[in-house]
């Protein structure tokens, strides 16, 4: 019975054991190596041995190992400097008329030497067996699959046989593979295959749907799909465009032999995350925001739409399409494609509450972003009314120059006010020498006190009004007095003259009146009245003449004296 020398433990690539009638097969992890095996690693193979006393050998590439009987001073691990016999050292022995059945080495499968007597010798004997119910496992010392051709043993002159093995082909075998999306693919074209005669290896690869062939170790780009590596060594690597799923064009693969087979490989679908960007838009007041909020939203599967959408402040949840009102600030309506509109409130500005949608891609993983709407102020125009008003001689008025004026950016009020081309800021008292005074204050309210006695027209009063927005409006206010009539005194005069002398005066001295100058109208002497400046004839008394500035003069009658009748003027 053959000897086992090795167990094979692993193996890279394609390894090969040939036997000593020189069977080539391909060796596999477990399979047990007899005295006389030769191993072959070949270009690309390793493979790693027990030996018999428990050690272990690894073998590289093109490394070859002899597996022959060690003898009783060496160990397994010492079998590489036993080998067996060549071709060319038995065709020697028996050119030197040794026998080779009984000088050299016996071959693996060969009989023993014979025995004495008596001894199982010979190539055979008898063997008597008990019944015991046991079980014996077989061990195989060699390979026990069927050849694919017949050996031809050809007669030689010099009595060696020669044996001739036929080329098997190559055994290869489809190969597939599945993988999920964004992930790569490895493996190995070879693993499955077999050959023989030749250690294996990929010589090209061709992809369905491309124009011509890769060599081995090229990286083929599958538009859309991905990229493809072959080695040499049968080693692939497909790596799959990102997001990308479905199957992969069928890949053919030629090795060195010349056979070729297919590699079909599949990428399975994974629910990849939406990616949503939180949005934001700033508009002007009284104009609406128009947008879409999915616009700068992706997902690699799905088609994205809005489900819901809330607002912060409001407890409630508003369905895609429908229209949530915000008191005092505007309306919102998103659709189901994302698309919004926002109104805002007439004159609204400043930040609108936070609006939260969530969008959904139908796979049940629903994901929430964020909308943010800024609504800027601006400057609404209005208008203030300029104001007239009278007054009487002596009597302030008061009032307020904003009477019915408002904007709807803020409150209104006074910056400043102009008098004869002298400007006065909000709450300082003008002077306007001998009409009197004014002061307008910032919320509009006014007093003007004319000077004592003053009437006729105030200087027009200029001022400026804000609503802080920026622009400011200018308007006017008018002021007139109106006369009284106010009293005066005039002191009456007596006077005394001589006779035949006249006499001149003034009826108006130190008589004056703050509503003008005084003059003398008229003036009567019994029950006749003389205009100013006409002469009056007292009959037997004179004549008298009292002109509008007072003066007068009597002038007496030749050589009369006594009492003039009292002149009233």
């Amino acid at each position: 019975m053959s000897s086992v020398v090795a167990i094979v433990k692993s193996i890279v690539g394609q390894v090969f054991a040939v036997s000593p009638e020189g069977v080539r097969r391909v060796l596999v992890e477990g399979d047990r190596l007899f005295v006389g095996d030769q191993v072959d690693t070949g270009a690309a193979g390793a493979v790693t041995l027990e030996l018999a006393d428990g050690q272990s050998l690894d073998l590289g590439r093109d490394t070859q190992w002899s597996g022959s009987a060690p003898d009783s001073s060496s160990s397994l691990a010492e079998a590489t400097a036993q080998a067996a016999p060549s071709v060319e050292e038995l065709q020697q022995a028996i050119v030197a008329g040794a026998d080779p059945t009984k000088d050299l080495e016996a071959t693996a499968a060969g009989p023993t030497a014979a025995g004495t007597g008596g001894a199982a010798g010979g190539g055979h004997s008898f063997v008597m067996l008990d019944a015991t119910a046991g079980r014996v496992d077989p061990t195989i010392g060699f390979p026990t699959e069927g050849l694919d051709s017949t050996a031809t043993a050809t007669t030689l002159d010099t009595g060696l046989q020669d044996t001739t093995a036929n080329n098997d082909p190559s055994v290869l075998t489809a190969d597939t593979g599945t993988q999920a999306e964004d992930s790569v693919a490895t493996g190995n074209v070879l693993n499955n295959d077999s050959d023989n005669d030749t250690p294996l290896s990929v010589a090209s690869f061709t992809i369905a749907g491309m124009t011509g062939s890769f060599t081995a170790g090229q990286t083929a780009s599958i538009i859309g799909v991905g990229t493809l590596t072959i080695g040499p060594n049968g080693n692939y690597t497909f790596t799959p465009n990102a997001n990308y799923n479905g199957s992969v064009p069928q890949v053919t693969y030629t090795t060195n032999t010349g056979s070729s087979s297919t590699l079909d490989l599949t990428v399975t679908a994974v629910d990849d995350p939406s990616l949503l960007t939180a949005d934001s838009q700033t508009i002007a007041e009284d104009t609406p925001a128009i947008g879409n909020v999915l616009s700068n939203d992706s997902d690699a599967d799905n088609v994205l739409s809005v489900a819901t959408f809330t607002i912060a402040g409001i407890n409630a949840t508003f369905t895609a399409g429908q229209t949530a009102t915000i008191a005092n600030i505007g309306t919102l309506a998103i659709a189901a494609d994302g698309a919004y509109t926002f109104t805002p409130a007439a004159n609204y500005n400043g930040t609108v509450p936070e609006i939260s949608y969530t969008v959904t891609d139908g796979s049940g993983n629903d994901v929430t972003s964020t909308l943010n709407i800024s609504v800027t102020p601006v400057d609404d125009s209005f208008t203030d009314l300029s104001e007239t008003v009278a007054t009487s001689e002596d009597t302030a008025v008061t009032g307020s120059v904003l009477t019915g004026t408002s904007s709807v950016d803020g409150p209104v009020s006074v910056l400043n006010f102009t008098v004869g081309g002298t400007q006065y800021q909000a709450g300082e008292t003008a002077t306007i020498a001998n009409v009197g005074t004014l002061v307008i204050g910032a919320n509009g309210a006014y007093t003007f006190t004319p000077a004592a006695n003053y009437n006729g027209t105030v200087p027009t009063v200029s001022y400026t009004v804000t609503d802080g927005s920026g622009t400011d409006v200018t308007s006017t206010l008018n002021i007139s007095v109106t006369p009284v009539d106010d009293s005066f005194t005039d002191l009456s005069e007596t006077v005394t003259t001589t006779e035949d002398a006249p006499v001149s005066g003034s009826v108006l001295t130190d008589t004056s009146s703050v509503d003008g100058e005084v003059t003398v109208i008229n003036f009567t002497i019994g029950s006749t009245t003389y205009t100013a400046g006409s002469t009056a004839i007292i009959a037997n008394v004179g004549t008298l003449v009292i002109g509008a500035d007072g003066a007068y003069t009597f002038t007496p009658v030749a050589n009369y004296n006594g009492t003039v009748p009292v002149v009233s003027y």
